[in-house]
């Protein structure tokens, strides 16, 4: 069977690529507003996620009581309040950007330290409060909240490295959504498939652009490994097809969304992520039996070195699950270490251990003197 792309739609593609491409260069400036009596962690969780990855890209970090004085309210996409308690100038804050239609999170330990600035519904429907009492939660919030304010969520996970997942996992899913509709309704038999193909290719790019990546030789051959796939899918779906008559529409968008997935959850791992886990569950068995884990992993690596596979674009997959086995491995050791380390000589009897304090466990009540506050003029406090 021939199989042909119409030209339209490697125009479409590629046009795609290169508004994915093109988001990695427009400035981004985000307007962080410190409370002095902002809980220490909470500070020290967004510092440590807000560090922008593209040169273009800007990070404004001030003291909440300087608001009325710096404020350059214009300049910014967003802006984050880190909200302590200090309720007058985190009302003021919220007041500031909204007014001036700029999307403003407050983010918080508690529910309490976030003010009513009594807006009107337009202007408090661009404040949302991101409420969490431990780091990765605040983070979850605070990553949604922007992908979903920004006009262009793939320049955000390409800034900020906590928001690349969450975004992976939306693209992924606004493509499978998408071919497994094209895939129900075959108003044109065998049309569907140059959809679906431009659809996964978008998604590469995209991908691709999300992490930062811009135009490069590894996109060919991601292109060339997403087409292969779709024409796999294809194969399966009229198998499967033959075999259920009259119902090849429910057939073909379950391959359509399943592969779709596939496709998105390879170039994710591509790209160091791991969406499903992959990374854990091989922590785990290390955990339990190191020794065949890294055997396991050992032999794989030389079956791939003696085989032709090894020198296909998505070879590297496999070394990253070596590495993942190796760190996971490494961990494991860590652990049985401290946890050797923890336990003390038995007295009469009992075994005796030490447990070490968290850093920063009892000083959520103090504020962040370890955030680097731009005040005017461009020195620091």
């Amino acid at each position: 069977m021939r199989f042909r792309i119409p030209m339209g739609r490697v125009a479409e593609v590629m046009a795609k690529g290169r508004e994915a491409w093109a988001s990695l260069g427009v400035p981004l400036v985000v307007h962080v507003w410190v409370d002095a009596q902002v809980p220490r962690w909470l500070a020290q969780a967004v510092k440590g996620a807000l560090v922008p990855q593209m040169g273009a890209s800007e990070v404004v970090v001030r003291d909440l009581e300087d608001l009325q004085a710096t404020a350059d309210v214009s300049a910014a996409q967003m802006a984050i309040v880190l909200a302590g308690g200090s309720d007058q100038l985190v009302r003021s804050a919220m007041v500031e950007y909204a007014t001036r239609a700029v999307p403003v999170s407050v983010c918080a330990q508690t529910s309490l330290d976030v003010p009513d600035a009594s807006l009107g519904p337009d202007e408090a429907a661009l404040v949302r409060p991101v409420i969490g009492s431990l780091a990765d939660q605040l983070l979850d919030g605070l990553c949604a909240w922007m992908l979903d304010v920004s006009a262009d969520p793939v320049s955000v996970a390409a800034n900020f490295v906590f928001c690349r997942e969450a975004q992976t996992e939306r693209l992924i899913q606004r493509c499978a959504l998408s071919n497994a509709a094209v895939g129900t309704v075959d108003v044109l038999h065998g049309a569907d498939l140059p959809i679906m193909l431009a659809n996964q290719s978008k998604l590469a790019f995209d991908i691709a652009a999300a992490h930062g990546e811009g135009m490069s030789a590894s996109r060919v051959a991601e292109l060339a490994a997403v087409v292969c796939a779709g024409l796999a899918y294809r194969a399966v779906s009229r198998a499967i097809t033959s075999h259920v008559p009259g119902l090849g529409f429910v057939v073909r968008g379950a391959v359509g969304y399943a592969g779709s997935v596939a496709t998105g959850r390879a170039l994710a791992l591509r790209f160091g992520e791991d969406p499903l886990g992959v990374g854990e569950s091989i922590r785990s068995l290390v955990g339990a039996a190191p020794a065949d884990v890294q055997s396991a992993a050992a032999q794989a690596q030389a079956a791939s070195d003696e085989g032709a596979t090894a020198r296909r674009p998505w070879a590297g997959l496999l070394e990253h699950a070596q590495q993942v086995a190796q760190g996971a491995a490494q961990a494991a050791r860590e652990v049985e270490a401290r946890r050797g380390a923890a336990q003390a000589h038995d007295v009469d009897g009992t075994a005796v251990v030490d447990v070490v304090p968290d850093d920063g466990a009892d000083a959520d009540d103090e504020p962040d003197d370890g955030y680097i506050v731009l005040t005017p003029g461009g020195a620091t406090a």
